[in-house]
């Protein structure tokens, strides 16, 4: 099948000023780099022809653009072997920061060739400065102990960069993300690690908007729904400024999504995923096997996250595209994240569109395919395969599959009439579901357990009841299309239109698909009935 993509293209002016601090032996400056990968002030000691390579794999560096980051260096390295920072460059490039390693020995090589020992690496950095990046990634793959101490002292080494060179935008972007790598390796609540993060790349970002690293770091600084609106002015540039990256592409959605701006979330990963698949069309051509995971990871993540993006429009058109992408990626790779996330696209379409249906459930998604066919069976009156579902659900491990299991089980308690055990299992849904928080992406388990219960109610005829849940619902998911909808019905049986008329207003104002979808339609038929009188 062949899959489809979608084109994106932003230009920003590039230009890399160099010059360089400590009495380095060279410099280089005015050297043009390409307009999609940001402005970055990063001077080193390397010749001219190096630096140009190095310049642009530290921009993909700031990016997460890991795999052509590496390239870049190795292209550096072949015009300068002595150059220092292009092995630093080519090391960090096998270190994702935000995950744990899968590869070691490449990164190490990698410091190798530059020289045998600690010793004799520095001794090829000729600035303080230089050594002190040298130092930090030594630090990183050669120190002692466990992964995480390797981490923390890593990020030690960044503390004593960033304070020594306090106005360098370089230092303390990358000590921003060596913050973030160690969020929960200090002791402390991660958020106080994120926000100091954060705090440093917000200074760098409002000095230089059009900085990669300051822009990225934000985001992730701030990945939550408490804190998600801080990153928005970020989100906003950042795909801008570095489009030429693919994860790029794609980060803004993460905060775009935890604020209900659908459009955005869809339009991110669609140029994420074009991106994206032409990388994975090419990536035997990388040499790292963590390189070639992340490139599976990085399509299917578009993927997933777009699709939701599309569904929560009504484009059910381009939400089901994505299933066929999804069936495409399953195909052609083994990363498990992959197959997991391309899995969960029909699941997800099901219950979504409301299209009740019967599907094959994929060992990759199996909670969610499960919870699809749970639901489908009991909305179309089939409570023997339902309670099938359910108890595949209950064989299942983890919290996801459990409050799955409850929603199901309550659909059927409510379907056989009994209003008590419905609303128990749901309160033991809702229980589980709020002890992991408010999602930070598309929900999980796929049916958020407030609608579902907001939905049951209803049903039950206790629409006050519903209300709460809705908006309780909407307060974790903003502008979620099924809430939104939920809310406005429970309104209406509770004797509120005003309260409807907004929700339905919303649902209409986000919606991009077909006009007699039976969502929409429902919502101006509401709005055509219920016209405010003109004042």
């Amino acid at each position: 099948m062949r899959p489809v993509t979608f084109s994106f293209v932003v230009c920003v002016a590039l230009t890399m000023a160099v010059a360089v601090p400590d009495g380095a032996a060279q410099s280089t400056s005015g050297a043009a780099l390409p307009s999609d990968l940001g402005v970055v002030d990063f001077p080193t000691s390397g010749p001219a022809d190096a630096q140009v390579h190095f310049l642009r794999g530290a921009a993909m560096l700031h990016s997460f653009g890991l795999e052509d980051a590496a390239l870049e260096f190795r292209q550096a390295q072949a015009l300068a072997p002595d150059f220092a920072m292009a092995y630093w460059g080519e090391a960090m490039s096998y270190n994702h920061p935000l995950q744990r390693f899968r590869e070691w020995d490449l990164p190490r090589q990698a410091l190798e060739r530059l020289g045998p020992t600690r010793e004799a690496r520095l001794a090829k950095a000729p600035t303080e400065r230089e050594k002190g990046f040298v130092r930090a990634v030594d630090a990183l793959f050669f120190a002692a102990g466990e992964e995480t101490d390797r981490r923390v002292a890593y990020a030690d080494e960044m503390e004593r960069l960033a304070a020594a060179y306090p106005d360098d935008h370089e230092v303390q972007a990358f000590y921003a993300l060596a913050l973030l790598a160690t969020s929960s390796d200090y002791g402390y609540e991660p958020y106080r690690t994120n926000v100091k993060a954060g705090a440093i790349a917000l200074r760098v970002f409002d000095e230089n908007p059009d900085h990669p690293g300051a822009a990225h770091y934000i985001i992730h600084a701030f990945d939550d729904p408490i804190h998600a609106a801080i990153a928005l002015p970020a989100a906003t540039r950042f795909a801008a400024i570095a489009s030429g990256v693919v994860h790029a592409l794609h980060m803004p959605s993460h905060i775009f999504i935890q604020l209900g701006m659908w459009d955005d979330v869809s339009s991110s990963n669609d140029a994420s995923y074009a991106a994206a698949l032409e990388m994975f069309e090419r990536q035997d051509t990388y040499e790292s096997d963590t390189q070639r995971y992340f490139n599976a990871r990085n399509l299917t993540h578009a993927l997933d996250w777009g699709q939701y993006g599309d569904l929560q429009r009504g484009d059910y058109a381009r939400a089901w595209q994505a299933v066929e992408n999804g069936e495409m990626v399953i195909a052609n790779t083994e990363a498990p994240i992959a197959l997991q996330r391309a899995a969960t696209t029909r699941p997800r379409y099901v219950i979504e569109t409301e299209q009740w249906q019967v599907i094959e459930v994929s060992p990759h998604a199996a909670a969610g395919g499960h919870l699809a066919n749970g639901i489908s069976a009991v909305r179309t009156g089939d409570l023997a395969a339902g309670a099938a579902a359910a108890e595949a659900l209950a064989a299942l491990d983890g919290a996801v599959a459990a409050i799955a299991h409850h929603e199901v089980t309550a659909l059927l308690h409510a379907a056989g009439g009994d209003a008590d055990a419905a609303t128990a299992s749901m309160d033991k849904a809702i229980e589980l579901a709020e002890s992991r928080g408010a999602p930070r992406g598309a929900p999980t388990p796929l049916k958020p357990a407030h609608e579902l219960y907001g939905e049951i109610l209803i049903e039950l005829g206790r629409p006050a009841e519903a209300v709460e849940q809705f908006k309780r619902s909407l307060r974790r998911t903003p502008n979620r299309s099924l809430s939104l909808r939920g809310l406005a019905r429970a309104a209406v049986a509770a004797g509120d239109p005003e309260t409807a008329r907004a929700q339905y207003a919303q649902l209409v104002a986000q919606w991009r698909g077909a006009e007699d979808a039976p969502t929409v339609a429902e919502a101006r038929q509401f709005l055509g009935d219920h016209q405010e009188s003109a004042p």
